[in-house]
């Protein structure tokens, strides 16, 4: 791993960018070693999260895209989607609401690739409690 960047006291602090062995890459804003406010994120694998980090996590403001066409625009806590957001599947299929652990969970509404209503109404762990 390679880090090319701003050092206080031996740790990571201020502007940097970090590439891991495996491909994944940072770069944005450092605190006492580990991401702290607006960065990038891109794994090797599988997805890009622009956004707001605290004490290396994503939390706050943030866009995710995956390379399948997923994407997600919306709020973070603890790495994890919570909060308002609104998450556009690969088939173009929109959830848009109320987020709590990366899974639908209070008001909003699913929607079809046009852009008609599927799911109107409260969610509970992903799932959509309507009929």
């Amino acid at each position: 791993s390679v880090y090319t960047g701003k050092w206080e006291k031996g740790l990571r602090t201020g502007n940097g960018v970090y590439a891991t062995v495996n491909g994944d890459l940072f770069s944005g804003l450092w605190l006492n070693d580990k991401f702290e406010g607006r960065g990038v994120y891109a794994s090797e694998s599988d997805q890009i999260y622009t956004g707001d980090f605290q004490d290396g996590l994503k939390h706050g403001s943030g866009i995710e895209t995956w390379v399948d066409g997923a994407r997600y625009v919306g709020q973070y806590q603890h790495d994890k989607r919570n909060g308002k957001g609104c998450y556009t599947y690969p088939d173009g299929r929109q959830f848009d609401g109320i987020y709590k652990d990366n899974e639908p969970d209070g008001n909003g509404t699913q929607t079809s690739p046009d852009g008609s209503v599927l799911h109107d109404g409260e969610w509970s762990m992903g799932e959509f409690l309507g009929s």
